[in-house]
């Protein structure tokens, strides 16, 4: 179960996906189409983030990631494991259909 901020008045959505240690949540940007995280930091007030969090109700929000590549001196494997994103690792749950030909862990 996760939190979503879906903001009434702005071109805004935040998905607060919680970390395995239950203290800490990742905000994660979920614009609406035809909009970019340009145009959304233009209206989120970073300083107002606990603001939002209150008023997010408890929903189901399916996360999809498009591919992407992060180049630098990242540990995204414990990252990922934080958030509960554990089927990347796993070779026989793993599934980058589409986007490799071979299979791939991370």
């Amino acid at each position: 179960m996760n939190l979503i901020y879906d903001s009434p008045n702005f071109n805004f959505r935040i998905l607060f996906k919680r970390f395995n240690d239950n203290n800490r949540s990742a905000a994660i940007d979920r614009h609406r189409v035809g909009q970019n995280i340009e145009d959304v930091l233009k209206n989120v007030k970073l300083n107002e983030m606990q603001i939002y969090y209150n008023a997010s109700p408890k929903t189901y929000g399916k996360l999809t990631m498009p591919k992407f590549k992060i180049v630098g001196p990242h540990n995204l494997p414990n990252t990922f494991m934080d958030l509960g994103i554990m089927n990347m690792f796993d070779p026989y749950r793993l599934d980058f259909g589409g986007m490799k030909n071979q299979s791939a862990l991370i």
